[in-house]
């Protein structure tokens, strides 16, 4: 049996992480009301489906790293599935006006902390908004993309195909 490929083993490792990460953020912040504040544009039951989504995409990265490390092809097709409804629903995972709400209450923590209130200004909050979206947008992006060239080169499919 062909050992396990590095690539795989940190794709893997790094899905287990980062999913089991946000799905415990996504877990606190819906028992506080913190996603009704972020989204309250929406009407609350879009919020709910969003919240059901995005529970599951995160349990879906969750289960097809954990299967990828376990070197089973069908989390393999997970991983890849995962990575395009992140970059086709990046956007609604990330809207704007939900990135500049977080921004906001976080530059408000932040000001009451420190005692500044001058770093509450519209410009610095819309800064950090739109740095935050960009950072958001190409981490996602990036990360996918990666994920699907790699789980579709030939050898590492391969590998999983010769795992049974």
């Amino acid at each position: 049996m062909k050992k396990m490929p590095l690539g795989v083993a940190l794709f893997g490792i790094v899905l287990v992480v980062t999913s089991f990460l946000q799905l415990r953020t996504f877990l606190i912040y819906s028992r506080a009301g913190y996603y009704d504040v972020l989204f309250v544009p929406l009407p609350e039951n879009i919020i709910f489906l969003r919240g059901i989504f995005s529970a599951l995409l995160r349990i879906a990265g969750l289960a097809a790293g954990m299967g990828i490390l376990l070197g089973k092809d069908l989390f393999r097709k997970t991983a890849l599935f995962v990575a395009g409804i992140t970059i086709a629903t990046v956007y609604l995972k990330h809207p704007y006006y939900a990135v500049k709400k977080h921004a906001e209450l976080s530059i408000n923590y932040v000001a009451q902390k420190i005692g500044n209130f001058e770093i509450m200004s519209p410009a610095i909050i819309e800064l950090v908004a739109k740095v935050s979206m960009a950072v958001l947008l190409a981490i996602d992006v990036f990360f996918s993309l990666a994920i699907i060239y790699y789980f579709t080169l030939p050898q590492i499919k391969r590998w999983f195909k010769d795992r049974g």
